[in-house]
């Protein structure tokens, strides 16, 4: 079994005995901490040093912050490799790279400890309240490829490395994901059940997805709008739409004589559905449009959307997305067309 250490003098002797057998091969060595000298006790001190004043702001300004670990085997007593967590995506490195780098020791290749090394770091930059993880390989290292896929990362893009002019994948792992089946255990809620149908049907009102039936049968605590009414009762109903080709997740609530209460937009980084579980799910990207039942709008968590934007948990891109999408939505909604599509599927 395999745990995540912080650097320290106690290691010191596992830790030369990995670094001398990665220089021996030859091989690229990865990640950036691992290339701090360590010869000789002096130089282990200074290192120990520079990873601490760099986990604590206190390293050159033009870089993130970032947290190193060492990856222990328990059972061999060895080192096998090591990660760093950058805090914070700054710079053409950050941009390129993402978060999280890592690496395995040339003799412990090919065992595993990879995926169970990149799992761990995710568990630390959870922790450091990063919601929205990214991390990249060369196209060519198909071994990195599979392990970032098998830990649950959703492409984003490819980019090239000025360096060396390489193709480089770049992935996303959001911890903002919600499922479709989440709703049935909101608070207050002490008895519910969903269930999911494909949203193509040979009705005009079929697209590309499925929608997620929420019904509420006791409601101890019932949530309120700020008029005083309830938008989750006992009795209701909502409607969650999960449409694969959208950038956003419609929610239509629905009281207990099956009156629209208000159409909920979540605007997302993506619409999918979980490979393991096949639950469909949002990748939430704070900005929310609500429409009410007499025509008005409302645009909640704009505020939120922009200190995720200026802590760098989302890209530029994600940031003017989502606002084009909310403004979409506003300009592009057919009020009457709104309720004829939601009132379709609430009969079915």
């Amino acid at each position: 079994m395999i745990k995540l250490i912080k650097p320290s003098k106690l290691y010191y002797d596992q830790y030369t005995e990995m670094m001398d057998e990665w220089h021996k091969d030859g091989g690229k060595i990865a990640p950036w901490p691992l290339s701090l000298d360590y010869e000789d006790e002096e130089k282990f001190d200074k290192l120990l040093k520079h990873l601490d004043d760099v986990e604590n702001g206190r390293g050159p300004k033009e870089f993130s912050s970032s947290s190193t670990f060492w990856v222990y085997d328990d059972e061999s007593k060895k080192i096998v490799g090591a990660t760093n967590i950058r805090h914070k995506i700054i710079g053409v490195s950050g941009n390129l790279w993402g978060h999280i780098g890592y690496g395995i020791r040339p003799s412990e290749r090919r065992k595993g400890y990879a995926k169970q090394t990149l799992k761990l770091a995710m568990e630390e930059a959870k922790k450091l309240g990063i919601k929205n993880i990214y991390v990249a390989a060369y196209t060519e290292n198909i071994g990195s490829i599979k392990t970032i896929e098998s830990c649950g990362f959703d492409f984003e893009e490819t980019l090239i490395d000025d360096e060396c002019g390489k193709e480089v994948r770049k992935y996303c792992y959001s911890f903002r994901k919600r499922y479709a089946n989440d709703s049935i255990s909101h608070d207050g809620v002490d008895d519910a059940e969903y269930s999911i149908i494909d949203g193509k049907d040979e009705s005009k009102y079929s697209f590309n997805g499925d929608i997620c039936y929420n019904k509420f049968n006791k409601v101890s605590k019932p949530a309120l709008l700020p008029s005083g009414r309830p938008y989750l009762d006992s009795g209701y109903t909502w409607l969650e739409f999960y449409d694969y080709e959208s950038k956003n997740c419609l929610t239509a609530m629905y009281d207990e004589n099956k009156q629209i209460v208000e159409w909920y937009y979540d605007i997302a980084r993506k619409i999918g559905k979980d490979k393991e579980t096949n639950m469909p799910y949002e990748d939430d990207l704070y900005l929310d449009v609500i429409f009410n039942p007499d025509g008005s709008h409302i645009v909640l968590d704009k505020d939120e959307l922009d200190e995720a934007y200026n802590k760098n948990e989302i890209t530029e891109a994600d940031y003017n997305m989502a606002i084009e999408e909310a403004d979409r939505i506003i300009e592009e909604t057919n009020f009457n067309k709104l309720k004829e599509f939601t009132d379709y599927w609430i009969k079915q």
